[in-house]
């Protein structure tokens, strides 16, 4: 591309923010962090985010945001996510560090971990419900945090009606701190439903590439 046109594009893209629609932009990972900081300073009330995924990243993004005064007036902050294989001691312990650390700011935090597939894998994107200064709600459907970082074109929307109902998915988790044998043992069960699958892959394939490799 040419630079006339990339400096166009970056224009056209950096003034989505009047649609309800702030850019994530090319090779500029410090300026799309501090755009969803800036998101999350409307942030009243609570900080919901709903990620099937949710990367250890979000908990520092998050308290980031609270130590540089962007977060702060919110008093309850929720994290939900599916299970999968980072769901692990190294994860909970980052959660239970984050936890502890932004009681000093007086913010309470939950973690919850939806632990049947068939429920997490209704959810694709990555969502924050929060409320702003009128106590109308908002929500925001964020690109993943390794876009904001790395050199990928992407979009933050912060309006937005299409979203999941964050209570509906949030009373199918359980709490990473207190029903931690509870996950472990779904997550054993999961792990081994994952590898069985796998092998039936593998199976298949090698069934396929003997067909086709005999005479």
């Amino acid at each position: 591309m040419a630079p006339g046109m990339e400096l166009n594009r970056m224009h056209a893209i950096e003034t989505l923010s009047d649609k309800g629609q702030i850019a994530v932009v090319f090779g500029r990972p410090y300026k799309n962090i501090l755009a969803l900081k800036k998101c999350l300073r409307m942030c009243r009330s609570h900080l919901h985010w709903f990620e099937r995924n949710l990367p250890k990243k979000a908990f520092e993004t998050v308290f980031e945001a609270i130590e540089e005064g962007y977060i702060r007036h919110v008093e309850t902050i929720k994290f939900l996510r599916g299970i999968d294989d980072k769901v692990n001691e190294s994860f909970r312990n980052e959660f239970l560090k984050f936890k502890q650390d932004v009681l000093s700011h007086d913010i309470e935090s939950e973690l919850r971990v939806i632990c049947d597939s068939s429920i997490a894998s209704r959810v694709h994107g990555r969502y924050i419900y929060t409320e702003d200064e009128e106590n109308q709600p908002v929500f925001i459907k964020l690109p993943p945090l390794n876009s904001l970082r790395a050199n990928q074109w992407d979009t933050i929307l912060t309006d937005t009606s299409e979203i999941p109902p964050f209570p509906e998915f949030w009373d199918s988790g359980l709490d990473i701190q207190h029903a931690w044998n509870e996950i472990k043992r779904r997550l054993n069960e999961y792990l081994e439903r994952r590898a069985e699958i796998l092998e039936e892959q593998a199976r298949a394939l090698r069934s396929r590439l003997g067909e086709t490799g005999s005479p």
